[in-house]
């Protein structure tokens, strides 16, 4: 016979999954003491970065305005010639113009 074969579960040995529950609170969340201690103690580098980063974006802001001009649009618009006959009669044989924009 094949030794490897196992044994089917028996209904005694399956585990009934618990009822849900409220989950319990952990002492793993932080008091507003532990987050100002830790604002203080990063306070030069928040501002550094601050700082830091007013200063790059100024800067690369006043280097892009020089090298990429303001876009300025350009249009032009076509007049057409006024129809000539009455314009409150339905004309078949009058041609079709398209507007452009």
């Amino acid at each position: 016979m094949n030794q490897n074969i196992q044994r089917a579960a028996t209904p005694a040995a399956v585990s009934l999954p618990r009822p849900m529950t409220a989950p319990m609170p952990t002492a793993d969340a932080m008091t507003p003491k532990e987050i100002l201690g830790i604002l203080r103690r990063h306070i030069w580098m928040i501002v550094l970065f601050t700082v830091g980063g007013a200063i790059v974006g100024t800067a690369a802001h006043f280097l892009l305005q020089r090298i990429y001009p303001r876009y300025t649009a350009r249009a032009q618009i076509e007049v057409l010639p006024p129809v000539e006959g009455d314009p409150l009669t339905f004309n078949i044989s009058q041609p079709q113009k398209d507007t452009y924009y």
